[in-house]
């Protein structure tokens, strides 16, 4: 199992423009995550 410390590291050995990508992506997935969760609350609403 990745720790949250083993990602870190992880990540902050890719490149600055690399790390920019990454930090977006998960930015985009988190936002869709949330959009999820607030739709499943609507429907059990």
């Amino acid at each position: 199992m990745i720790t949250f410390e083993n990602a870190l590291e992880v990540v902050s050995q890719l490149p600055r423009e690399q790390q920019e990508m990454f930090i977006e992506i998960v930015k985009k997935r988190s936002a869709e995550a949330r959009r999820q969760e607030m739709i499943e609350e609507c429907r059990e609403a």
